[in-house]
């Protein structure tokens, strides 16, 4: 048999205590020299198994498929697939005998029911973990917002400060950490760069004047020091709202704890000067509905212009000439306001199901208690194990080879470091579910008041949150509602408690069952940008 050697470390937080792509290919070329096999290829990947795509992994795969290898030998099942896709390929291919084996330092896989179950738990473990990382990420990320943190790395102008009060990552210089030493006080997390930070002050601030064009800011950014800046990079500045202390992230706007270089006043006279200098357009920003819905005849965008005191929505006849006529904006605005009306969660449902809900969590943070206390007392066991193991070995009476005690040890380690991972990826979390089905129905109870109060820009947030592919077509709007709002489609039609109340509220399998319903549209709600 032919077997391809496959190693892969990214920068997971699941793989921080992975070996090296180095150290792994050792570790395997051993293996396979101990067990006489033929390696026919080494495949190494640094990137995340979290996600289809990887280019090595998918090359390996399709020399298996072609008959050019038989097996695989890996350092451990994580690091072969942590999604559903990949593991789930993988396991097809051993079912139709094209991938004969996979061997790892502690265990041999092959083409039977048992050895394919345990790959499955192994890989849904992986899955789960990192699951639970990017929900802890998500939830961190969230964290540093809220505390007015930048999440990512600092713009040009700012510097990224490590715990140690070094200047983080490649724009690190002598002269600027000395610079910033002569502040005489602990630096931030953020601070403004000595250096570049007051070139981008001047540069944003000239911009703000309005007198220059497009090439003629570029020249003058370049002229103060900029030599090789380039136009996208530039355009990010220009639209970044660090610069006037605040953090854009996903659509929202939050409040920075970090020294700003410019005022909001500058930012916005930035924002002006650009408009003005763009292709001209009618007012776009006078008109909330532009650039969010397509003619049904030809599929061009909706524009908007006025005439005598009224506002008017038409095809822009884009893409080709249409028979569309116009609408007035009062007849669309009731219209969209009939789209949110058909999605409104009425409060006699959600009293209901927090009820169901509530119940139901409950009983899951109590199981994650008992989950996290279960997973300890098994680290401890396999810790005193491997204690055992060392004192058994080092004893005068062993009985224990250096190979057969190596073997063992190696077998516990694996275990400990997959505990371990598992353990860190949940660590400290807690049930989340509930608060996001809680924030979905908030939002969805009152969205269709707050759709004739609001300004033009929530306005826009409120209609794209319910749906998309909005079409016009015969002065009718369509709307594609999004997934989480399906199982509510005009459910104010309906009674509530006869639409989607079990039969039997009081029932066990009834409300569990509703609750899966309710977690599922939750995670919507939090994945939604």
């Amino acid at each position: 048999m032919k077997y391809i050697i496959y190693v892969r470390k990214s920068s997971d937080r699941e793989d921080h205590q992975i070996l090296s792509i180095g150290s792994q290919i050792k570790v395997l070329q051993e293996l396979a020299v101990k067990k006489n096999l033929q390696v026919v290829g080494i495949y190494k990947e640094e990137k995340t198994a979290y996600k289809t795509g990887r280019v090595k992994f998918n090359e390996m795969l399709s020399k298996i498929e072609d008959g050019k290898a038989d097996g695989i030998i890996v350092y451990h099942l994580t690091r072969i697939a942590r999604n559903s896709f990949d593991g789930g390929r993988v396991i097809y291919m051993m079912d139709e005998g094209k991938l004969k084996e996979i061997i790892t330092p502690e265990t041999l896989y092959t083409n039977i029911p048992d050895h394919k179950f345990m790959m499955q738990i192994h890989f849904a473990m992986a899955k789960k973990s990192s699951d639970d990382t990017s929900t802890f990420v998500k939830r961190d990320n969230q964290t540093k917002l809220d505390k007015g943190e930048v999440i990512s790395l600092a713009p040009i102008g700012y510097l990224n400060i490590d715990k140690d009060g070094r200047i983080a990552g490649k724009r690190f210089s002598n002269e600027k950490q000395n610079l910033l030493a002569q502040l005489g006080r602990t630096l931030n997390r953020i601070e403004i760069d000595p250096i570049d930070g007051p070139l981008v002050k001047t540069m944003l601030e000239k911009v703000a004047e309005g007198t220059l064009n497009g090439k003629e800011i570029l020249k003058y950014a370049q002229e103060i020091g900029f030599k090789n800046i380039k136009k996208s990079t530039f355009l990010k500045i220009l639209t970044n709202p660090v610069y006037y202390g605040c953090i854009r992230c996903k659509g929202k706007i939050y409040k920075g704890n970090f020294e700003a270089l410019i005022s909001q006043e500058t930012f916005k006279n930035i924002q002006l000067a650009m408009s003005n200098r763009s292709k001209p357009r009618k007012q776009m920003h006078s008109f909330p509905y532009t650039g969010l819905i397509r003619c049904g005849e030809c599929g061009s965008m909706i524009t908007a212009e006025t005439q005598k005191g009224h506002v008017y929505y038409r095809c822009s006849k884009k893409k080709a000439n249409c028979n569309q006529k116009y609408i007035r904006s009062e007849l669309l605005e009731e219209q969209l306001h009939e789209s949110l009306s058909k999605v409104q969660i009425p409060d006699a449902f959600i009293e209901w199901a927090s009820k169901q809900l509530k119940s139901v969590y409950k009983d899951e943070v109590k199981l994650q208690e008992s989950t996290r206390m279960k997973e300890q007392q098994e680290l401890n066991r396999l810790k005193k194990k491997q204690a055992r193991l060392l004192e058994e070995y080092l004893s005068a009476d062993s009985v224990l080879t250096k190979d057969e005690y190596l073997d063992q040890k190696q077998k516990v380690s694996a275990e400990i470091i997959l505990l371990e991972e598992n353990m860190q990826a949940h660590g400290g979390t807690e049930v989340k579910w509930i608060s996001d089905c809680e924030e979905f129905f908030d939002f969805s109870r009152e969205m269709l008041s707050k759709f004739d109060t609001v300004n033009i820009e929530e306005k826009r947030f409120i209609i794209q949150s319910i749906g998309s592919n909005f079409s016009l077509l015969n002065r009718e709007l369509t709307v594609e509602y999004q997934k989480i709002y399906q199982p509510f489609f005009r459910l104010n039609e309906f009674e509530a408690q006869s639409r989607l109340e079990p039969k039997k509220p009081e029932g066990q399998a009834s409300k569990y069952s509703f609750a899966n319903k309710m977690k599922f549209w939750g995670e919507l709600w939090d994945s939604n940008p």
